[in-house]
């Protein structure tokens, strides 16, 4: 008797690849996204970008059992997202993470401020500290379900985390989020570029909110202490010009982003979205030692160059 291989619903796909296009809410490779069915998940493979479902490797599949994963028998290619133990541990059918700038940037303000904290609570967003994945990040996730009822997860420094089991309710709770972020953007007084921005000239008070976030607010996230490889503190002359495409170092006007760039445009829109205080950021620890993050730095570089030869 054969085994009946689960697939991720189109209107789920259908989902992916609009968000995963939408530069607001996925940058470079961050991101990914889980299926689950029949004690069985199909979950983001590494290396993956999140738009691109239609890529036969796309989804990696796992068994799932007591809020646990474990690998299947049987040869599959690549390897399932870094993140993996972070969605079995949700029992919701669907589940995306997101590394959005409003998320970001909410998430560090919020931090805080204990009043924006209670407005995410009110929107049924749970506010969770910054820990790097693994037991820390997997308890504070369980501290979190037994808290109450949510829609999302709001990762200090690291995005949201979106669970529901329909694709109706995660669309939902994005737009949710996405729209309380709107609503109180007018407070911090910003707005955020978008890749087709880039021959956009910063204003001198643009630019001077820039270089004081780089000066001190660097550490904003994991994906920018890995992709970027160096601290904000090493390019604020670049900073200085006030044009966006020589702020992200491109020659080539023509040229495509790279990891590396999103990131920094992903920044520079974090950066533009925080208010002008110091805010509760990775320590300069934590920073340092996933700038030697070998092993991600390799997936990504692995990535980009499986994606250049298709």
């Amino acid at each position: 008797m054969h085994h009946k291989v689960i697939q991720a619903p189109s209107e789920f796909k259908i989902l992916l690849d609009r968000v995963g296009k939408d530069f607001s809410l996925t940058q470079g490779l961050g991101g990914n996204s889980s299926y689950k069915a029949g004690g069985e998940m199909l979950i983001k493979a590494s290396g993956m970008r999140l738009h691109d479902v239609d890529n036969p490797n796309y989804f990696y599949r796992v068994g799932i059992h007591d809020s646990d994963y474990f690998e299947l028998p049987g040869s599959q290619a690549g390897k399932p997202s870094i993140e993996v133990f972070m969605h079995a541990l949700l029992p919701q059918t669907f589940v995306l993470h997101l590394h959005s700038s409003a998320g970001v940037a909410l998430s560090m303000a919020a931090g805080n401020n204990p009043q924006l904290s209670a407005r995410l609570e009110q929107s049924g967003v749970a506010l969770i500290p910054y820990c790097r994945p693994g037991e820390a990040l997997k308890q504070a996730i369980l501290d979190a379900l037994s808290s109450g009822e949510h829609s999302a997860f709001l990762l200090q420094n690291h995005g949201v985390l979106y669970f529901a089991d329909s694709v109706a309710e995660l669309e939902k709770s994005i737009s949710r989020f996405e729209g309380l972020w709107t609503e109180l953007l007018e407070s911090f007084g910003s707005y955020a570029l978008a890749p087709n921005d880039l021959s956009k000239e910063l204003s001198e008070s643009e630019s001077e909110r820039l270089l004081w976030q780089a000066a001190n607010n660097w550490r904003v996230s994991p994906d920018h202490c890995v992709f970027l490889g160096e601290t904000a503190e090493e390019w604020l002359d670049q900073l200085a010009k006030r044009e966006v495409r020589a702020i992200l170092g491109m020659s080539n006007r023509d040229a495509h982003l790279t990891v590396p760039q999103e990131q920094l445009l992903s920044f520079i829109n974090v950066a533009l979205s925080c208010p002008l205080e110091i805010l509760p950021t990775l320590s300069l620890l934590e920073a340092q030692e996933l700038r030697g993050w070998e092993a991600e730095k390799r997936r990504v570089s692995l990535a980009a160059q499986a994606g250049s030869a298709n």
